[in-house]
């Protein structure tokens, strides 16, 4: 498929070849450049490695911090986006500044100090919150007036 992109990136009809030749020709050098590059032994020891912690040692393998995939990363972080953009449709400035403080970890007086309000009204922004979350399913379609 690479050699197919890139035969159609590089094709140039006024060469005087059709472009079915031209693209088989690519394929089949992408395919030789594979095969060659698979063949290489120079990455033979890193595919081939033994553990530096060896049998006997205190860690293994399974003990080594995971590397995030990048591909996973990038979705979180838009998922990450698309709920708080859905959340601040739904919610008023207060609801989610309150929120965004009791995700912090917040106490109900903490949040009541930081935004300036009794904790009553905060105990009543969670509900609401609690409540349009339920019942919008995070993706509300018109944006509720902030207060």
């Amino acid at each position: 498929m690479i050699g197919l992109y890139n035969g159609i990136h590089c094709f140039k009809g006024d060469k005087g070849i059709e472009f079915v030749q031209f693209a088989r020709y690519c394929i089949k050098r992408n395919v030789i450049t594979a095969v060659r590059a698979a063949n290489r032994q120079k990455h033979q020891p890193l595919n081939s490695y033994v553990s530096i912690w060896g049998e006997d040692g205190n860690e293994t393998d399974e003990d080594l911090p995971l590397v995030p995939d990048p591909e996973v990363a990038v979705i979180e972080a838009e998922s990450v986006q698309i709920l708080d953009e859905g959340l601040k449709s739904c919610l008023s400035k207060m609801e989610y500044k309150v929120l965004v403080m009791f995700l912090e970890g917040k106490s109900y007086v903490e949040i009541a100090e930081g935004i300036n309000k009794n904790i009553k009204s905060v105990d009543n922004a969670l509900q609401r919150i609690r409540n349009k979350i339920k019942g919008a399913g995070l993706l509300c379609q018109d944006r509720k007036t902030n207060n």
